[in-house]
This record gives structure tokens, C-alpha cells and sequence, in this order.
């Protein structure tokens, strides 16, 4: 019995030979035709594939890539991004308006699932905040410190945050130095002033309501304040009688912006001196 012939285990067989030379003479026209096929044939054939197929398709996939782009020369690795570079600007610019808005569309539809689905575990964590989870060792809610220093006006800010929000890029002008007393309250070197930055968030709380002015008043049913008439702030029950003698519900819109300083540093001084005057948290629990 005669012995059969192997095959030929390199690539470059009569087959594979009779291939390259049908495509090498092939017109331009053959060409597309056949590369439409072909993709209408993967195409097929990657939608009747179950998920386990797909991710095993994708791994083996990624792992081709790898070992090849790892044994690849620095030069190669340029050639091959110039190509890729070369192919992606000829399929944009032969790309009707339709395929080009489609295109945009998936990519930002790419984007979103990305950063949407490392979130995905965190999801309403802040209506349901487990006490129990170690959100700290979370690096995704590691947002670091204010290392970043702003060059136009040297404010601390995170990373990743915008540029501008500080001052615009140095359009703002520079802030003016707070007038007295607040200016003594906020260094914190006498008694008075270490209490009120102890109690600073205090009385932001205890404000709970701003005055801004604006030239133009909206009256869209959102309105949170307006000053037009009288602007009163309303504080805690216990120093409301030490308010009275406060004059800080009598500025209205048409009045002049330093008056309207002078009264919210008044308010602060009192809010000062009022906490000062009350029992320590310590002095309650003794009491009790």
C-alpha cells in the first residue's frame, strides 16, 4: 500500500500560492465585493455565537495580539500605527453624513458603558449607605487630595478638575482681603477668632439661605430668595431674641452692596459671641 503524502505544514502551500495570486489580479471592484462578503459572512457567524463562544473568541483574540505586538520591532510597531493611522482617515473620508453621525454614536455609547459600568456596584449607595463596607479602600471613591495649585490665582483643587472653575484661567479679578472684623475672626489667633473657625460650619448651616445681587429678577417659580422687598434670614429659635437688636432684615435690592457686607459681618460677630456663650457639648453631658 503506498504511503500517503503528508501535507505541507508551512504556510505558503499551492493552496494558499493559487490564493495570492487570484487576489493579486483581481480589479478593484472584485476586491470590495469580496471583502462585503466576508464581512457579511463573520457577521452571521458572530450573531449565532452563544456568550461563552464570544468571550472565548475575544481571549484568544487578545492573546494573538499580544504575543504578536510583543515580538514586534520598534519600527514595526510605528509602521503598524501609521497604517492604522492611514486606514482610519481614508474610512472617515469616504463616510456618508449617516455613517458619520452612526459612527459618533457608538463611540459615545463605548464611552458611556465604560464609565458607567465600574459604577455599577456603587449604584444608589448614596439612599442606601451600608455602614458596614470599607468605602475607603474603594480606589474608585479615592478622588486624592487638592494637590493640584491653580497658576493664576495658586487655589488648591483636585485632580482631574476643570481648569477654570477657579478663577477662569486668571479672567477673575483677584480677591479682595475681607474687611474687619471679619478679617480678625478668620486668622485664628486671639480667643474669639479660634471659636469662630471651630464654628464656622456652624454658621453656614445656621444661615441657610444666601442674598446675591443680580440686576435682573426672575420670577419663574424657583425662586429661592429675593431681596426686592425685605430679606430676613431666618436662624434657630434660641438666639432669636438677640437678633432683635441685630439690624440685618433691612437692606432691600436698591441699596448699596457695601451696606448689605456690614450687616452679614455684624451677623457673624453676634453668631460668635452668642456660641461662645453657650454650654460645651462636655458641660451638657456632665450636667445630664
Amino acid at each position: 500500500m503506498p504511503m500517503r503524502k503528508r501535507g505541507s505544514l508551512g504556510r505558503k502551500t499551492v493552496k494558499s500560492k493559487a490564493v495570492d495570486h487570484t487576489r493579486a489580479a483581481e480589479a478593484s471592484d472584485e476586491k470590495r465585493a469580496r471583502f462585503q462578503a466576508d464581512q457579511v459572512r463573520h457577521s452571521l457567524a458572530r450573531a449565532a455565537e452563544t456568550p461563552e463562544q464570544y468571550q472565548m473568541r475575544l481571549h484568544s483574540q487578545q492573546v494573538r495580539q499580544n504575543a504578536s505586538r510583543a515580538a514586534e520591532t520598534p519600527e514595526q510597531m510605528q509602521s503598524r500605527l501609521h497604517e492604522d493611522q492611514v486606514r482610519h482617515r481614508v474610512a472617515r473620508a469616504a463616510e456618508t453624513p449617516i455613517q458619520h453621525v452612526a459612527r459618533l454614536l457608538g463611540l459615545r455609547k463605548q464611552r458611556n458603558v465604560a464609565i458607567t459600568l465600574k459604577w455599577k456596584a456603587q449604584m444608589h449607595d448614596g439612599f442606601m449607605y451600608n455602614p458596614r463596607y470599607d468605602y475607603e479602600s474603594n480606589n474608585l471613591l479615592d478622588i486624592g487630595g487638592m494637590s493640584n495649585v491653580c497658576l493664576k490665582c495658586s487655589a488648591l483643587k483636585w485632580k482631574g478638575e476643570t481648569p477654570g472653575m477657579c478663577c477662569s484661567s486668571g479672567k477673575l479679578p483677584p480677591i479682595l482681603k475681607p474687611p474687619e472684623p471679619l478679617c480678625s475672626l478668620l486668622k485664628g489667633k486671639t480667643a474669639q477668632s479660634k471659636d469662630f473657625v471651630k464654628h464656622i460650619r456652624l454658621f453656614n448651616n445656621m444661615f441657610s439661605m444666601t442674598s446675591f445681587k443680580s440686576n435682573f429678577v426672575l420670577n419663574n417659580g424657583w425662586t429661592r430668595s429675593r431681596s426686592k422687598a425685605k430679606c430676613t434670614t431666618m436662624l434657630d429659635l434660641f438666639i432669636q431674641p438677640m437678633l432683635k437688636t441685630a439690624n440685618i432684615s433691612r437692606f432691600t435690592s436698591c441699596e448699596k452692596m457695601s451696606k448689605c457686607k456690614h450687616d452679614w459681618i455684624c451677623l457673624a460677630v453676634l453668631l460668635a459671641e452668642t456660641l461662645s456663650s453657650l454650654p460645651s457639648p462636655a458641660t451638657q453631658a456632665g450636667q445630664r
